[in-house]
């Protein structure tokens, strides 16, 4: 009886979650982008260290929010990113 009760039983994959920067939702991490600063650049999707996550929505917000939570994230003063640099980046694959 106890070998058909081990067989029912699904194992659930673990989904990593992470939070965007911007709104703060939490989403699983395959739909958020993935972004790092790397020597003064941002870059998209390195694929180790450090990473900002921003879902689809808040890359196309306003310029000013992403420039305020870049700002936080990054620790550097004199860090800036436009909204269009971030979307040449995203869509073009320029780092």
């Amino acid at each position: 009886m106890l070998e058909n009760t081990k067989k029912s039983i699904i194992v659930q994959k673990h989904i990593p979650i992470r939070k965007c920067i911007l709104c703060k939702n939490h989403f699983p991490q395959k739909i958020l982008h993935r972004f790092q600063i790397h020597n003064d650049k941002l870059c998209h999707n390195l694929g180790f260290g450090r990473s900002i996550y921003l879902c689809e929505l808040c890359i196309k917000s306003e310029e000013k929010i992403l420039q305020k939570a870049f700002l936080k994230v990054s620790k550097k003063k004199h860090f800036q990113i436009t909204q269009q640099e971030l979307k040449e980046i995203f869509f073009n694959g320029k780092d």
